[in-house]
């Protein structure tokens, strides 16, 4: 199988949320993550939308799901806000 990232993912376990629908938050996990990517895992994929707001210990980051499995969930990083000030600082992309 050919590898389509394109930056190289590190090992992690960040807990994090993924939050959406203003007041709608399911726990997870941050198991890699890369510059642009991340792998989350999840108890139930299904149910998280193809679009919306991670917040982990480090910010927030919008994401876009590039694939997912039952329980696992593949998403490329948009912006995100620093946890320290509520400002937009950038793109991954």
């Amino acid at each position: 199988m050919r590898e389509r990232r394109q930056h190289q993912r590190f090992q992690v376990q960040i807990p994090a949320k993924i939050q959406f629908d203003c007041c709608t938050a399911i726990d997870c996990v941050i198991v890699d993550q890369s510059a642009s990517g991340a792998g989350l895992q999840v108890q139930d994929a299904e149910h998280v939308p193809d679009a919306f707001e991670l917040l982990s210990p480090y910010g927030f980051r919008t994401c876009q799901v590039a694939w997912r499995t039952r329980d696992r969930l593949g998403v490329s990083l948009r912006w995100w806000w620093s946890s320290t000030t509520s400002e937009q600082v950038g793109s991954a992309a």
